[in-house]
């Protein structure tokens, strides 16, 4: 049966759905009104105070989590998905419907957020001066927007939000991915950039793109002396051509062929290492032209 759930000072009213209409079911009593709650299965998320408490509706049980700290609480509930992020300072944690911690990760904001979507990658959060735009996959910030925004709503129909602030109504459009990409690519973003494609890779303008990230990536990371991460990422890339790697080795770039425009100086273990590396990226390219269809 559908449950209604009502805040009303310092208690909570469930209504279930009988019939045609929804009939007063029971009241819990709380400490003192809440500032946030939210459905977790067939529990109750609720910050009261500065706490978070888990509350089984049907037998009143009640689980305390932890504190928001500073910062007011807030909860948001992911969509389609078991999860949570609770509000702790610039923190949001993610747990389960269960209150435990349901990722290693968290997402730090540039401030305290007041409320937040979710528009697939991204989480969008109003902080007391800006909207904030990141990556939830990444925890790293792609935007931020100088608006003061007392209200965010997902769009029914589409990934975009609509953001109140000003007197007015903005709606926040995401661009298509693989020109997010490329922009990403644009500032050596590399990172965030792959994990963007491979968050959408069923779109084929994204898809294609992913071969030209493992090269700029990987060749990055050798540069900045990378090695093992370097070469996971080139060993990804179909169309590199091998001696581009080898002309980041002065004594192995073959004759012919320009050098790297910023060639690696290595010596002793370093040297040792980069070389280890380079046998592996190697011989894995080898394995793979040998296969059937290489």
């Amino acid at each position: 049966q559908p449950v209604l759930c009502c805040a009303a000072k310092k208690k909570l009213i469930l209504y279930k759905w009988v019939g045609s209409s929804f009939d007063e079911w029971k009241e819990i009593a709380l400490p003192d009104t809440p500032a946030c709650m939210a459905w977790c299965g067939d529990s109750l998320c609720v910050g009261v105070g500065r706490k978070y408490t888990i509350i089984n509706v049907r037998t009143g049980a009640e689980k305390p989590l932890f504190d928001s700290n500073s910062s007011a609480p807030a909860i948001f509930r992911l969509p389609g998905l078991q999860e949570m992020l609770l509000g702790r300072d610039s923190i949001s944690v993610f747990q389960d419907f269960e209150g435990r911690p349901s990722r290693k990760y968290a997402i730090t904001w540039g401030a305290p957020p007041s409320s937040m979507v979710y528009s697939h990658p991204y989480v969008i959060a109003l902080l007391p001066k800006s909207v904030e735009v990141q990556l939830m996959e990444t925890q790293k910030a792609v935007q931020t927007i100088s608006l003061r925004a007392s209200a965010v709503v997902p769009s029914p129909r589409d990934d975009a939000a609509y953001v109140l602030a000003n007197n007015q109504v903005y709606r926040l459009r995401p661009v298509p991915v693989y020109r997010q990409i490329d922009i990403l690519m644009e500032s050596e973003s590399y990172e965030t950039a792959l994990r963007l494609c491979e968050l959408c890779m069923s779109q084929p303008q994204v898809a294609a793109k992913a071969d030209g990230i493992y090269r700029a990536y990987g060749l990055s990371l050798l540069a900045e002396r990378e090695f093992d991460a370097a070469i996971s990422q080139l060993t990804r890339c179909t169309s590199l051509d091998p001696r581009e790697v080898l002309s980041y080795f002065p004594d192995l770039c073959p004759a012919g062929f320009p050098p790297a425009s910023a060639p690696l100086d290595l010596k002793g273990h370093q040297l040792l290492r980069a070389y280890v590396s380079l046998i592996k990226y190697l011989n894995a390219l080898r394995r793979r032209r040998a296969a059937p269809g290489g």
